[in-house]
């Protein structure tokens, strides 16, 4: 499975794996909005794995598409 781009970023694709890295990197260079954004998930996360879940969801809930790998 992958995010896939559409609109702005389409052309780019994420696989799941790369999925909070990537999001991570683009936040830290992104605007003070997704950096305060970011941090509130964090802070308010129950575990390290339901913050990077939520942040997944988060970032790739605009501009981007679930969709399968084909093997």
């Amino acid at each position: 499975m992958m995010y896939v781009g559409i609109g702005p970023e389409k052309g780019k694709k994420v696989h799941d794996e790369d999925a909070f890295s990537y999001a991570c990197e683009r936040i830290n260079n992104g605007t003070e909005r997704e950096q305060e954004t970011f941090m509130q998930i964090m802070k308010e996360a129950e575990s390290f794995y339901m913050a990077v879940v939520t942040v997944v969801l988060w970032y790739f809930s605009g501009n981007w598409v679930y969709e399968e790998v084909a093997l």
